[in-house]
């Protein structure tokens, strides 16, 4: 059975599926993975290989199955370089010369469309790829990890190299250092790539200059030529000495011409002509414009370019400098505040091999008084230094004075004169911004020096290379980026990774309280498509952009927009999926989330259309109109925008996109959602937040009315990659028939599920937890799944009405409700106790408050506000069927205020308990009575006082995030404690916890001092015409303190009656 290389065919499904089998085979080869365990599928592969602009992309076919893949790119308009980006060999078929094969098959390919250079990227630690790259003909580029340049291409294209090759194969007799380092050669102080080639007696040695990326030297039997620059890198201003060398190995003379050039700031022109027997050495000193414009460090150095003609053959030679600011002035711009003097720093580099003294000039500027026009400086040897210079802008705007830089002196003059330095130098001159803002508005500039554009207000700087066009967001008061985002790509495919970026132009344009940049991005393979970005920037602290494409061709346009944006500084991060709001710590590359392969693509499985990361307090997020896919890793989403069916010479904007830079909070984000989306007060609430794995005994949270019941034990894990191992279920209070279960391949689609019978072992109703383990190959977790045992169904349960009074008595507790009295539940006796603070049957003075009701009732505005004071409350007995079927009882009472502004709703409140049950559920219901829309405060009032006594009453809330006590003193303090708080008596330990399930409310501490604490829960709610709105809350008795978390936690989660 023979190998074989061909072309991958992308159309083909079964290509596609055998591919995505042989990197399933590969993921472990891989350090940390390759698939991180979502194993790959024929989809999966066919979005990949979609979406991905190559080339080529071959294939290692064996017995009918895909072994191998190599592929091969090129950045859009660049003709210069090509890269591989991924190369494979199947685990199984290493060590049989494979990855060699594809390589020389990538390099023949490379060839053929006509690249001059191949580059890959690999890690230090790749012992078996490193040396192969290498004896293919890569170097790997000093102070990189681990980059590596092969020249082949462009030597094979060599005519003095191709009468070699014409007798040799390069591959057998190339010579190398294979080491595992990197190859940090030099010549003539250059840095260089050496290549060596022998075979026969005969050799030929071609030398790369690594700055420039082209060939500086040639060597054979027959001649040696080379032209070398003295320097790889030169300050603007100074001089060297560039020196060819041509030697003579043939027994006859030969004719010798040299024509030789400096790109752009080099200032040197050659034309010489010989007739050489042996050798030829010839100098020409050369000197950097002292305005040249600086070398761009994502491009090839600036070049002598030669041209020698050798007996009527031609050798082009390419030698590098990189050109250097003389002094570089490192100051891209600041804010002002109008009509107050500042002072402004400036940093200075020198690039200078000698110590020297100047100064800077700034330019008279309208708008700009200058207290320094000129500020002297010293700076050493290559070294930094700075200068203050004191400004005072009288013009509101951006300012875009020029900075000069004037070397005056040198302080070593022998260097100096070594190096050829005159004094004075004049430096380019460098153009800054100085943004003067004003509260409420916001400046844009363009500044095409420093290939930038910009806006910015009081809180944000928002900067736009126009290199690239990479947008970054700064937050000013933070000083730190917070949020980035690419400029987008036209395809499919798209553009990927940019070796050198580029250069796009942009436009301003402004409104009252708003900037927008326009950035215009011509793409690279059809110039008939313009891809537009519209960024606006407002006093707010949202930022609008926007696509726009312009279709100047004559043929329709469809396709995608696919753009990534970022948070480098999260460490967790929030995502609506449809079942829950996902809340997760950010785990590293290779943990959560891993991208498409992990969870789902489609706009359409999730709930809401935005996403937030958050560090420190902060959060940012993206918030969008539409999309038509996204792929979500730890710190960026990538996401497809559509383009449909732009006719020619027309344009069309894409649905616009939010970047939140400022926010507390994922929460914070899901509100501006709301807002831009002009939901408003409507936002969906019923998102609940879910974790990324989860154990459920189900319903949630499991109330048990019996000893005995049949449950369903779940496992959750919300993400496409499985989980695989075992769960076993283990309490002191409960006994389980299976408490030991195998899981797998449990994941986003496919959740666990199992029946499982319980029995509790309590003799009476209280709260406990279930410890579920669960072990997976690489780790182990606990989960604490609470179970309340919430009454017993065999306890005599009953309603009835004495007199007035309503006396609830479920067999554990006994309540009474008094109708007239505010509609309020006046006495909740158990144990021998009333553990609430009522002033029944006579209201009277309490603190501020006269007249006062106490025990549980309704609150409308304000707890001290009077509006229920008067009112006439009706009752009657209710019986009250949950979700789960639960048959809850009680009183209901009613009520329409009688008070002048109030007289627009109608209000219920439900007492209702269970048999043998220690919890009170009080649901109370707003009905707005007019066509108007209103908006009030509402909640219960819980007056305490645990085992009958207030005096020893100890307060329990949450403050942080952290439980808090507090106990008795002589002061008054309100106290607002998020969803729960509790009353706990000192000594006895009874306790009254109320919950608040409810995201939109909360719960208070009223801490009376010596009169004790008590709880309200509140909320606020805007009510449209003839709406009803409900709150339910709940009330536990209970003497077991170290339960109340198990409480809490499992009340939360009941919005509903069960």
């Amino acid at each position: 059975m023979q190998y074989l290389i061909r072309e991958y065919r992308r159309d083909d499904p079964e290509d596609a599926r055998k591919l995505a089998e042989m990197w399933n085979e590969s993921d472990k080869a891989w350090p940390e993975g390759f698939t991180h365990g979502v194993p790959l599928t024929a989809k999966h592969v066919q979005h990949w290989m979609g979406n991905a602009s190559r080339l080529a992309i071959f294939v290692v076919e064996y017995d009918g199955r895909l072994v191998g893949y190599g592929d091969l790119y090129a950045q859009k308009g660049q003709k210069e370089v090509a890269y591989i980006d991924l190369l494979n060999v199947s685990p199984a078929h290493q060590g049989k010369g494979l990855g060699r094969d594809l390589i020389l098959t990538i390099l023949k390919r490379t060839v053929e469309l006509g690249y001059k250079q191949l580059t890959l990227h690999t890690w230090p630690g790749n012992l078996q790829a490193v040396p192969l790259y290498k004896k293919t003909g890569f170097f790997w580029k000093p102070d990189t990890s681990v980059y590596m340049q092969n020249f082949i291409p462009t030597i094979l294209t060599l005519p003095i190299a191709q009468e070699f090759f014409a007798r040799h194969d390069w591959y057998r007799t190339f010579r190398r250092d294979l080491s595992v380092q990197p190859d940090d050669q030099r010549w003539k102080d250059v840095p260089v790539y050496i290549y060596e080639w022998e075979a026969d007696n005969e050799v030929l040695r071609v030398v790369i200059d690594r700055e420039a990326e082209a060939v500086t030297a040639v060597e054979t039997n027959r001649l040696s030529v080379s032209c070398s620059t003295g320097c790889a890198r030169l300050a603007a201003g100074l001089r060297a000495t560039a020196r060819w060398e041509i030697e003579n190995r043939q027994p006859h003379p030969m004719t010798v011409g040299i024509i030789a050039r400096g790109e752009e700031g080099i200032l040197l022109e050659v034309q010489e002509g010989a007739v050489i027997r042996e050798r030829l050495t010839l100098e020409r000193e050369y000197r950097l414009h002292p305005q040249a414009r600086p070398s761009d460090a994502n491009r090839p150095a600036s070049k002598i370019r030669s041209t020698l003609l050798l007996d009527g053959m031609t050798i082009e030679l390419g030698s590098g400098v990189r050109i250097l600011p003389a002094i570089d002035i490192l100051f891209n711009g600041c804010g002002l505040r109008f009509g107050k003097p500042e002072r402004v720093t400036v940093n200075l580099r020198s690039y200078l091999p000698f110590p020297i003294r100047g100064r800077v000039l700034l330019e008279q500027f309208p708008g700009l008084i200058t207290g320094t026009p000129q500020m002297p400086f010293e700076i050493e040897a290559e070294s930094w230094s700075a200068v203050t210079m004191v400004v005072t802008p009288y013009e509101s705007g951006v300012l875009t004075p020029r900075l000069q830089v004037m070397v005056e002196e040198a302080l070593d003059e022998q260097k100096a004169r070594e190096v050829g330095f005159e004094a004075p130098l004049r430096c380019r001159p460098k153009q800054i911004a100085l943004r003067v803002l004003d509260t409420g508005k916001v400046l844009g500039s363009i500044l095409p020096e420093s290939n930038e554009a910009v806006l910015e207000n009081t809180t944000l700087t928002v900067s736009i290379s126009l290199q690239g066009g990479t947008l970054r967001v700064r937050h000013r008061l933070l000083d730190r980026e917070v949020i980035w985002q690419d400029a987008g790509s036209l395809g499919p495919p798209f553009e990927g990774w940019q070796q050198i970026p580029r250069t796009f132009s942009a436009r301003l344009k402004e409104s009252a309280g708003a900037s927008t940049l326009v950035i215009e991005m011509p793409t690279a393979d059809d110039p008939q498509l313009i891809l537009e970005k519209w960024i606006t920037l407002t006093a707010s602290s949202v930022l609008r952009v926007q696509w726009r494409v312009v279709n100047i061709g004559e043929k329709p346009f469809s396709g995608k927009v696919r753009v990534t944006t970022g948070a480098p500084r999260s460490r967790r991060i929030a995502i609506p999926l449809k079942e829950g709001i996902l809340h997760e710590p950010i785990e590293g590359w290779g943990e959560f989330p891993l991208g498409y392969t992990d969870l789902p693509l489609s706009e359409a499985e999730y709930a809401e259309p935005w996403i937030a990361w958050e560090e420190d307090g902060r959060a940012v997020g993206v918030i969008w109109e539409e999309c038509h896919e996204q792929e979500i890793n730890p710190q960026q989403i990538s996401q497809d925008l559509m383009v449909s069916d732009v006719p020619p010479q027309n344009g069309f904007f894409l649905p616009a996109m939010y970047l939140l830079p400022e926010a507390g909070s994922w929460q914070d984000v899901r509100r501006w959602w709301g807002r831009l989306a002009e939901l408003e007060d409507d936002i969906p609430s019923a998102l609940p937040v879910v974790p990324l794995t989860e154990v459920r005994l189900e319903p949630v949270p499991l109330l048990l009315l019996e000893d005995e019941a049949h449950v369903t034990l779940s496992v959750y894990h919300r993400r496409l990659k499985s989980l695989t191992g075992t769960l076993r279920l283990q309490s002191p209070l409960a006994t389980f028939r299976k408490a030991q279960f195998v899981l797998e391949n449990v994941n986003l689609k496919r959740p666990f599920h199992e029946r499982i019978q319980m029995v509790t072992m309590l003799a009476g109703n209280d709260a406990f937890v279930v410890q579920a383990v669960l072990d997976t190959e690489t780790t182990s977790r606990e989960f604490s799944l609470p179970v309340l045992k919430a009454g017993d169904s065999r306890c005599a349960f009953s309603v009835q009405q004495d007199g007035e009074v309503y006396v609830v008595d479920n067999g554990k507790m006994r309540l009474q409700v008094a109708p007239h009295f505010g509609g309020s539940l006046v006495s909740l006796e158990a144990d021998g106790a009333n553990h609430l603070l009522s002033a029944y049957p006579e209201a009277q003075p309490f603190l501020w408050f006269n007249p006062w009701f106490g025990g549980i009732h309704p609150v409308c505005d304000e707890l001290w506000s009077r509006i229920l004071d008067d009112a006439l409350f009706t009752a009657e007995p209710v019986e009250v069927n949950g979700e789960r079927g639960f048959a809850w009882k009680g009183v209901r009472v009613a009520t329409k205020p009688r008070h002048r502004d109030w007289r627009w709703l109608r209000l219920e409140c439900e007492y209702l308990t269970l048999p043998g049950s220690n919890l009170l559920a009080v649901r109370l219901r707003i009905y707005n009575l007019t066509t108007a829309e209103r908006r009030a405060s509402f909640g219960v009032a819980v007056w305490c006082q645990p085992s009958g006594q207030r005096e020893e009453a100890l307060a329990i809330y949450e403050r942080g995030g952290q439980e808090a006590t507090r106990r008795r003193s002589d002061y008054s303090v309100d106290i607002r404690s998020g969803r729960w708080a509790a009353v706990q008596h000192g000594q006895t330990g009874a306790t009254l916890l109320l919950v608040q399930p409810s995201d939109e409310g909360y719960v208070e501490v009223m801490d009376c001092g010596r009169q004790g604490a008590h709880l309200t829960a509140m909320e606020e709610w805007r009510m449209e015409a003839e709406e009803c709105k409900e709150m339910l809350v709940w009330l536990v008795l209970t003497r077991n303190g170290e339960r109340l978390k198990v409480y809490r936690e499992a009340l939360e989660a009941l919005e509903k009656l069960p």
